[in-house]
C-alpha cells in the first residue's frame, strides 16, 4: 500500500534491512546478571542454562554490533539496599517470583552481568527497578540522543522484563525486533518463553522476532 505523500517525511520501514540499518539501531540488553541468570538461580533449584545458552548468542550480537555501528546499550535490574526503589507492590511481586525480597540488590556480585555478553566498563548502562526498561529511566533521552529508531532487544526473562520493553518500546515510537534466540527464561517456564514470542511475532509491526542470524547476515557479519 501506498504511503501518502503527506507522510513521506516520517520514515515508514517495511522490512528487517530498512528496520536495522546500524545507524539508527540500538542493541538492548535487558538483565543478563549473576543473580537472574547464574548462582541465583542455582540457589532457587532452577536450571540457568537456557540464559547462559542465550549469552552466547548475546555475546556474538554485541561483538557485532560494535564493528558495525549499533549501539550497544545494557540494562540492569537493581534493587536498593534499603529498599528505597520498591513498593510495597514491588515488594509482594519479588517475593512471588523469587521467593524472598533483595535479589539483584544494587552493588553487589549478583548484580554484575554474566562474562559472556562482552560488557566493557566504558559501555552505556541503564538502571531499571520495574520490568520496563523504560519505566522511570533515562533510556528513552539516550536512545533519542544517538538518533535511535529501532531497537534490538535481546536478554531475560522472554515473558517479562523483555516483553514488557517491547511493548513499551513500541509506545514509545520505536521500531522493535526481539531476537528469539538471544531471550531466555528458565527451563521451568520455557512454556511462558514460547508463548510470549508467538504472541510477540503478532503484535509486533513488520519483523517484530528475528534469530540472530538474520540480523547477522544483514549486518554483514558471519558468526
Amino acid at each position: 500500500m501506498a504511503i501518502d505523500s503527506r507522510l513521506s517525511n516520517k520514515p515508514v520501514y517495511r522490512n528487517l534491512q530498512e528496520m536495522i540499518k546500524p545507524a539508527h539501531t540500538s542493541l538492548l540488553i535487558i538483565d543478563m546478571q549473576e543473580e537472574y541468570c547464574g548462582q541465583g538461580r542455582r540457589e532457587l533449584g532452577l536450571d540457568p542454562t537456557p540464559q547462559h545458552v542465550a549469552a552466547k548468542v548475546i555475546g556474538r550480537l554485541v561483538v557485532a554490533a560494535r564493528h558495525v555501528g549499533v549501539l550497544p546499550v545494557f540494562i540492569k535490574n537493581d534493587i536498593s539496599a534499603r529498599g528505597y526503589t520498591h513498593s510495597g507492590v514491588a515488594i509482594a511481586n519479588e517475593i512471588h517470583v523469587f521467593g524472598r525480597y533483595g535479589v539483584s540488590t544494587e552493588d553487589t556480585p549478583g548484580s554484575e552481568f554474566l562474562l559472556e555478553i562482552g560488557f566493557k566498563p566504558d559501555d552505556i548502562v541503564v538502571r531499571k527497578n520495574r520490568n520496563s526498561s523504560f519505566h522511570a529511566t533515562n533510556l528513552d533521552l539516550v536512545l533519542r540522543s544517538n538518533g535511535v529508531q529501532t531497537v534490538v532487544i535481546t536478554g531475560q526473562a522472554t515473558f517479562a522484563c523483555v516483553d514488557t520493553t517491547a511493548r513499551d518500546a513500541l509506545c514509545h515510537d520505536y521500531y522493535v525486533v526481539v531476537v528469539e534466540d538471544a531471550v531466555a527464561t528458565v527451563a521451568e517456564e520455557l512454556e511462558y518463553h514460547t508463548a510470549s514470542l508467538s504472541v510477540l511475532r503478532h503484535f509486533l509491526p513488520v519483523c517484530g522476532v528475528a534469530s540472530s542470524d538474520q540480523l547477522l547476515a544483514l549486518w554483514g557479519v558471519t558468526s
